[in-house]
């Protein structure tokens, strides 16, 4: 993908499901559930592509419930993993406070949280080559295609909708 970085992910075998000795220790882990990788980001970039939004913490939470609300309507298990430059504090504290629909994901391998995850949520992010590498689909919440730099929808790797959108909700994990 022309980052070294980047390169592990084209030799990963994407049917691996199973768990590890830290997944499989984490009591809240339900196998017969579907998996959402929730790659939490700081903003996003406003449709008119003139600014970036950041969000505040009370926005970051309805975020996260609105995501929450689709994944038990999907009976699928919510993994969130904040981006590194972010406080993980807020969203321990949240993945407590919802019971066992939602995992922090922080310390587990991003690889093996791939081969486990049936679906990406994300706001634009870079994690979105890994998914596409892992053959997971993606999400992209608040999303217009008028204010992203790399056009994902367009290329078939991505579906965007605002997350206050009734597609979000109404999109099927699987």
């Amino acid at each position: 993908v022309g980052n070294p970085a980047m390169d592990y992910a084209v030799n990963l075998n994407s049917e691996n499901k199973s768990l590890s000795t830290s997944l499989q220790k984490n009591d809240k882990w339900c196998d017969d559930r579907k998996h959402v990788l929730v790659a939490e980001q700081y903003g996003y970039m406003h449709k008119s592509g003139e600014f970036y939004v950041k969000f505040s913490k009370d926005e970051i939470i309805r975020n996260l419930d609105a995501t929450l609300e689709a994944c038990r309507v999907n009976q699928a298990q919510m993994i969130v993993r904040p981006h590194p430059t972010l406080d993980p504090k807020l969203y321990i504290d949240w993945c407590n406070q919802a019971g066992s629909d939602a995992l922090m994901g922080t310390d587990w391998d991003l690889n093996e949280i791939f081969g486990l995850s049936d679906l990406l949520v994300s706001n634009m992010s870079t994690i979105m080559i890994d998914a596409m590498y892992r053959k997971c689909p993606v999400l992209i919440v608040n999303y217009s295609d008028s204010g992203n730099l790399v056009p994902l929808d367009k290329m078939g790797i991505a579906q965007g909708v605002m997350i206050e959108d009734q597609a979000f909700f109404d999109a099927k994990v699987g």
